[in-house]
């Protein structure tokens, strides 16, 4: 599950592709990630189309107010809040100086600020240091390691935005019809949705993208969610079709080249 993502910016991607060469059936998210298995030289027999597993949990994490569950993470109900996550991206070339860009560009968001953990990748020391001297200048800023899944989608739900670089801002967001900004190429390649703003580690770049947020139109073609990544019924289809699968599948594969 998972095949045919391409997050050039990522070190996982080199990974995801080796264990879908080791993989015999595939479940993948969209039409993207089928051809660009059947680009590796898999069977477009053994790939199937299903949707992204991470959003059969989202219709079954349940509603919550504004003001029953933001004050918890200490933010103020009555005024709007972005939801951050800035993860390191180990292949930039001068990774210091685009964090410093990142935050230099947090620090003049009108909103305030609910910021998760960044992935434990090379320079996640260094966002955690900015983290801290962001919190200590805006007393709107407010870090929290991990909220857990469920409490991490009802505060995307109730969020004015995400910003950052994390495949929620992709995949869940899209789904949930929420404005994200997308900065840099950890998610690079990845199919986008319309409630994309992407930019590069440059904070004037990033503060126009702020700044479009409340643009009326920008915020017209993201009210409906949309189903690039599924519908929310993955696990359903899989499960169809492992059924209708042999018991036991050959072992060696071969390889089928691009017609």
């Amino acid at each position: 599950m998972g095949g045919g993502y391409v997050t050039r910016g990522a070190i996982d991607e080199l990974v995801r592709h080796a264990l879908s060469k080791m993989s015999h059936q595939h479940f993948v998210a969209n039409q993207m990630c089928h051809d660009c298995l059947v680009a590796l030289g898999e069977s477009p027999a053994a790939i199937h189309i299903v949707g992204a597993p991470d959003l059969d949990l989202l219709t079954d994490i349940p509603a919550v107010t504004p003001h029953e569950f933001l004050p918890r993470y200490g933010i103020d109900p009555d005024r709007p809040f972005c939801l951050v996550t800035i993860h390191p991206e180990p292949r930039h070339p001068n990774l210091i100086h685009a964090i410093d860009q990142c935050f230099t560009a947090l620090s003049e968001v009108p909103c305030q600020l609910l910021i998760t953990a960044p992935a434990p990748d090379p320079g996640a020391e260094y966002i955690l240091q900015r983290i801290d001297q962001l919190c200590a200048q805006r007393e709107d800023c407010h870090y929290h390691p991990s909220l857990g899944y469920s409490n991490y989608i009802q505060t995307m739900r109730l969020a004015h935005a995400m910003i950052g670089n994390t495949s929620s801002g992709i995949i869940e967001a899209s789904f949930l019809g929420i404005p994200t900004i997308d900065i840099g190429d950890r998610q690079s390649g990845r199919l986008r949705g319309q409630h994309i703003i992407h930019c590069e580690w440059d904070a004037r770049n990033i503060i126009h993208a702020i700044r479009k947020l409340d643009d009326p139109a920008f915020r017209h073609h993201i009210c409906t969610p949309q189903t690039i990544y599924g519908d929310g019924h993955a696990a359903e289809k899989i499960y169809a079709i492992l059924k209708q699968l042999p018991a036991t599948i050959p072992i060696n594969k071969t390889f089928t080249p691009v017609k």
